[in-house]
């Protein structure tokens, strides 16, 4: 908990200005940290600055001490994983420019604009975090492009379990 680490959009926005070619994103933003619109607009902002070289990283959150710590509130595990699903299906809404109202269980947005919209075609890529089996990966075969999975001698099992879930959804 006391290591340095600045905020991330903010330093993203500096790195963004002083760079030319590297890709620009979190590979986790805890889904807990900021409203969903808010966010993909905060990624789209990125993109466009920094000429189309932003990707949205996201997962369901973890660091509890770190919530605690900055008075954000930590909900228990499966209303993280829920509320990582309907950011997910925000985020696929809003990148696809369909302003009509989205009505979920935590989160209800009236008109989802997202003006200027990202300059990545279909959408930044989408980098869902975390390995697991029943919840994580199948997000990642539903809505993502890529997934931060940690080496180690459970990887092949873990992209196995990945390729499964991708083909349930029809995606590669």
């Amino acid at each position: 908990p006391n290591q340095e680490m600045l905020e991330a959009y903010t330093a993203l926005g500096y790195i963004a200005g002083k760079t030319s070619k590297i890709r620009l994103g979190t590979i986790v933003t805890g889904v807990s940290y900021r409203h969903p619109g808010l966010l993909v607009n905060q990624v789209t902002t990125l993109d466009v600055l920094s000429g189309g070289r932003a990707y949205f990283g996201i997962g369901a959150a973890w660091f509890e001490q770190e919530h605690l710590g900055l008075g954000v509130p930590f909900p228990p595990l499966k209303e993280r994983f829920e509320r990582l699903e309907e950011t997910l299906q925000i985020a696929h809404q809003m990148f696809s420019g369909n302003e009509g109202p989205y009505e979920g269980k935590y989160y209800q947005l009236a008109n989802p604009m997202l003006y200027p919209p990202a300059i990545q075609k279909p959408h930044p890529m989408i980098v869902v975090g975390g390995s697991g089996e029943q919840k994580t990966l199948k997000l990642v075969a539903k809505y993502a492009d890529a997934c931060n999975i940690f080496d180690g001698p459970d990887l092949p099992h873990k992209l196995e379990v990945l390729r499964g879930h991708c083909a349930d959804v029809g995606r590669p």
